[in-house]
């Protein structure tokens, strides 16, 4: 490869015209894949040098045949108070859309299941997932901070995105929200800013586990400034704003999500805004882009090398 890197499944996949899934399956020589496609796709994997990994695609190939299907299949868990509602939310959607392109690179599928269906108890899922050979799970972001969930776990390899599961204990990929507040301030104050303001929902404190206000709080003891009280609020309120503004003058606001910039702008005077989870990063807000799609695609490798290693249930660590 010209920059040294060793070339992936994806390079050869891209050189070959094809999808990286495809690629994956003919370099494991599956005969869903036409001959003449597979010859592409080994010639593009030959001329970059691109070399599989036997130990790995042994392991791969137990897991899928671990189901008794040609094409494991992980669960992909949502909460939300409607089937389709948590797409809506661009963080849990980019969650979800990371996670199922990493799964189809790798050849597995990916099953939606909301939990809330109706009549849906624990046994019950339990019993849909295992009948449908599913091995490994990933708990999509729950509906309300601090949730749990219940199920059978020790028959399967568990993830969960972000922090809002709180019970039980499982393995859990997620965006450092701390440091994603102290990039912000030392942006921020780079540019002259000296009286930075949190300003959040309550419940997207809580559902990040208190890693804004930690990150806050931490960064202004790191400045030996006095911090200015956070505003988290449980309701875009602009009476509330408008008193805190007033008494603490803050001239930048460190907030999250459109809605909360939107209603900042209606008030007259109001300072500078931070996005802390900028969704479409235009130029037009300044913010931080959480590379949702990177954490969902983590999730699936973290639970496939669960299943790789037979690990089950809930972790002891």
């Amino acid at each position: 490869m010209p920059d040294g890197k060793m070339p992936t499944i994806k390079d050869v996949a891209d050189l070959a015209g094809v999808a990286p899934s495809t690629a994956s399956r003919a370099m494991r020589g599956h005969t869903s894949i036409p001959q003449n496609t597979s010859r592409r796709i080994q010639d593009a994997a030959h001329s970059i040098g691109y070399k599989s990994n036997p130990i790995l695609s042994e392991m791969m190939s137990a897991i899928r045949s671990g189901g008794g299907s040609a094409k494991a299949t992980l669960a992909y868990l949502t909460n939300s108070p409607t089937e389709h509602e948590w797409r809506k939310a661009p963080t849990f959607l980019e969650l979800y859309e990371g996670a199922a392109h990493r799964a189809d690179e790798l050849g597995f599928g990916m099953d939606v299941i909301w939990t809330r269906d109706q009549g849906m108890s624990s046994a019950r899922l339990t019993k849909i997932l295992f009948s449908r050979g599913i091995q490994g799970i990933l708990i999509g972001p729950l509906n309300a901070a601090r949730g749990h969930l219940s199920l059978q776990w020790d028959r399967f390899s568990i993830v969960a995105l972000g922090h809002s599961i709180s019970e039980p204990r499982v393995h859990r990929v997620v965006n450092n929200q701390k440091r994603t507040v102290d990039i912000a301030l030392r942006q921020v104050w780079k540019h002259g800013y000296r009286r930075p303001g949190l300003f959040l929902l309550d419940s997207q404190n809580k559902r990040a586990d208190l890693n804004f206000t930690a990150g806050y709080f931490s960064w202004a003891a790191d400045r030996a400034i006095p911090p200015i009280p956070p505003l988290l609020f449980r309701r875009l309120d602009r009476t509330e704003t408008a008193r805190w503004l007033k008494r603490c003058q803050p001239d930048v606001l460190l907030g999250s999500g459109a809605a909360s910039h939107a209603f900042i702008r209606q008030i007259p005077n109001a300072p500078a805004f931070v996005d802390l989870d900028l969704a479409h990063p235009d130029g037009e807000v300044a913010g931080m882009v959480q590379n949702h799609r990177i954490v969902g695609a983590a999730a699936v490798d973290f639970v496939i090398q669960q299943m790789s290693h037979g690990e089950r249930g809930v972790p002891s660590h």
